[in-house]
């Protein structure tokens, strides 16, 4: 399966560096209702590295970062993993000058933020999940993603699927509100949403706008048959549709 990925990763024309690993990469189904507009995801565990693949991932990553403008950190670790693994990768990253977004939850998200991470998104579950307390309203979320940033965090962005996202950081508190459209497939949209952002950061679109742009990414991400794929007219169509509130007080 890792072979596979490898080879349509290589038609699409994306560069990539891979770590070889003796477990398969896991496979991972979603099953679309057309008539009921439902989607069932049908999620494999993941198999955990061993430790001389995950030294081959602290090299890979060493090897790449001088030429790195930004880094993305995302995923739940594979059951088994130490739950440092983020830190120690957001301190590299930090030691070469160079921003970091940081995608998880649980343990591995909360000592990672000692090592202040430039943004970390999430989903408001998982935030809820973290913290342990509920995220059912605006005022819950925002406290919760004050707490985020006082461990460490620039900036914190939450989404919430096709409702009311929000972010929090220097510049204050925003809501962005996406576009309604009816979704195809949701599966991979909150890696879009990480991917959209990060690219337009690289590109040194101020915060609030690079999360509008990654909001617009996932947005056209959901209305695609296949997780990972985007046309960059759709995002920019997404890009034009998406509220943005703020600062507010």
């Amino acid at each position: 399966t890792g072979k596979a990925l490898a080879a349509k990763t290589a038609d699409a024309g994306v560069s990539c560096d891979w770590v070889p690993a003796a477990a398969p990469t896991r496979s991972c189904h979603t099953l679309i209702d057309k008539a009921a507009g439902h989607t069932t995801e049908l999620v494999e565990e993941m198999a955990c590295p061993s430790p001389a693949e995950w030294e081959e991932l602290d090299r890979n990553l060493n090897s790449l970062l001088p030429s790195a403008g930004f880094v993305v950190l995302t995923g739940k670790l594979p059951p088994g993993s130490s739950t440092d693994a983020y830190t120690k990768m957001v301190g590299r990253v930090n030691e070469r000058g160079v921003r970091s977004l940081l995608d998880s939850q649980g343990p591995p998200l909360l000592e990672a933020l000692a090592q202040k991470p430039f943004l970390v998104k999430l989903y408001a579950d998982e935030l809820a999940a973290t913290l342990g307390r509920p995220a059912g309203s605006e005022q819950e979320i925002k406290a919760m993603m004050n707490e985020v940033r006082g461990r460490g965090a620039a900036w914190v962005m939450v989404t919430r699927g096709p409702k009311t996202a929000f972010l929090l950081g220097e510049e204050g508190f925003f809501r962005f509100h996406p576009p309604g459209v009816d979704a195809v497939n949701t599966s991979g949209c909150g890696d879009a949403v990480a991917a959209g952002t990060a690219h337009a950061l690289t590109r040194g679109k101020p915060v609030m706008e690079a999360a509008a742009a990654g909001l617009a990414c996932g947005t056209a991400a959901a209305l695609e048959p296949l997780p990972g794929v985007v046309k960059p007219e759709t995002v920019e169509e997404m890009r034009a549709l998406v509220q943005v509130e703020g600062p507010i007080s």
